[in-house]
């Protein structure tokens, strides 16, 4: 039974996509004693880490060699390996394309790599961000029509990466917001981060709250980064330091955050993540 070989480290840990998400999450399972295999289109970024060698800011290399030489971590783009996983953590890119429309190009191909390679008594969680009620609306239906039924033969739940950059230890004082599809996925995928990272985990009704729920924390640093932004345009005309006004603000005990200004809102995700919900409110545009 997957719940077994999840709390007895017995599980074989798949993470598609070994970016700036994927790897540090392969990474952070590893070190936790699970044999995981790292899938990724890109041979240059397989060949690195089968060296041991780091190409994201927060994997030292020391780190990832001592895990590739104990065979706890390899890189791969045979998903032919898909066979023998457990538990697939997919981490892709959804990048927007020049019309603002998402473009789920990478995540079509992760799941259609999948499928051929699906077996029962398999666990599948998205991390990637990208648009509410997708796990639902287009990885179910996918991994569906192979006859295998979500919540009984298989397991489908969404938990969007949280990353802290510079935070070495983000993974286990960061909680993962978890929805599965059906009681039995989240039981599952809360097992699976609770022992696999150490983390608490914080169970949400569907997998469309948890996909909204990023999409809320990253549109509300966006509007407060662009705040930060527009009040140092205001005050540099009022030759006020907008450094010493938000130092004086955030002595206020409720009520207010601080923001800082910078170069545009930065990130790879803030920038993009509110033109997700703009692209899907566009399907309820008759509601608003």
């Amino acid at each position: 039974m997957l719940l077994n070989k999840i709390k007895k480290k017995k599980a074989i840990i798949g993470v598609i996509g070994l970016g700036y998400v994927g790897l540090p999450l392969a990474v952070e399972i590893a070190k936790n004693g699970y044999n995981v295999i790292g899938l990724d289109i890109q041979v240059g970024k397989i060949g690195l880490i089968n060296k041991g060698i780091s190409y994201i800011d927060g994997v030292a290399n020391k780190d990832l060699k001592f895990l590739v030489e104990k065979s706890l971590l390899k890189a791969t783009n045979d998903t032919r390996v898909s066979r023998s996983i457990d538990c697939v953590i997919i981490c892709v890119p959804t990048p927007i394309d020049e019309y603002k429309i998402p473009n789920m190009n990478y995540m079509k191909n992760s799941i259609g790599e999948i499928k051929k390679y699906f077996h029962k008594d398999m666990l599948i969680v998205l991390e990637s961000t990208t648009y509410p009620e997708i796990t639902e609306e287009l990885l179910l239906p996918l991994l569906d029509s192979t006859g295998l039924k979500c919540g009984k033969d298989y397991y489908l739940a969404y938990s969007a990466e949280r990353i802290d950059l510079g935070n070495k230890e983000y993974y286990k004082k960061t909680t993962k917001v978890v929805g599965g599809v059906t009681h039995e996925c989240i039981e599952v995928v809360s097992t699976f981060y609770k022992n696999a990272i150490g983390c608490d985990v914080y169970r949400v009704s569907t997998p469309k709250v948890a996909e909204i729920c990023k999409i809320l924390e990253n549109t509300y640093r966006n509007i407060n980064i662009a705040l930060a932004n527009e009040m140092a345009i205001i005050y540099d005309k009022f030759n006020i330091d907008i450094w010493e006004v938000i130092d004086a603000a955030k002595t206020k005990p409720y009520g207010f955050q601080s923001f800082y200004p910078g170069p545009g809102v930065g990130g790879h995700c803030i920038p993009v993540d509110p033109l997700y919900l703009m692209w899907k409110v566009r399907e309820y545009r008759k509601i608003f």
